[in-house]
């Protein structure tokens, strides 16, 4: 999960200590985290107007390895990156 803050905001401290506390505890559950896998659906407009539906399963196994397996728009299309050479490598169909 990433968490987007605007930071020209001017917040009031008990908010931002409320921030600082909800960002401890996210970083105290990340260092626990080995592997994750979970089912992601991204819905968001095309160009046209129309709805664009992503699917796929992101599986993240520390350190740095994750692995896209699509469903929608692409099935068969998996992406990976690796730390170890710190490249994104592509296989299975990826439409046209």
């Amino acid at each position: 999960m990433l968490l987007l803050i605007p930071l020209s905001l001017p917040l009031p401290i008990t908010h931002a200590m409320q921030i600082e506390t909800i960002l401890q505890k996210m970083e105290a559950v990340y260092a626990m985290i080995t592997d994750d896998r979970s089912t992601v659906e991204v819905r968001s407009a095309g160009q046209d107007g129309s709805l664009v539906r992503e699917k796929f399963l992101y599986t993240f196994k520390k350190p740095k390895r994750i692995r896209l397996d699509f469903e929608t728009p692409y099935p068969g299309m998996v992406v990976i990156y690796s730390n170890k050479d710190e490249k994104v490598q592509r296989t299975g169909r990826t439409g046209g």
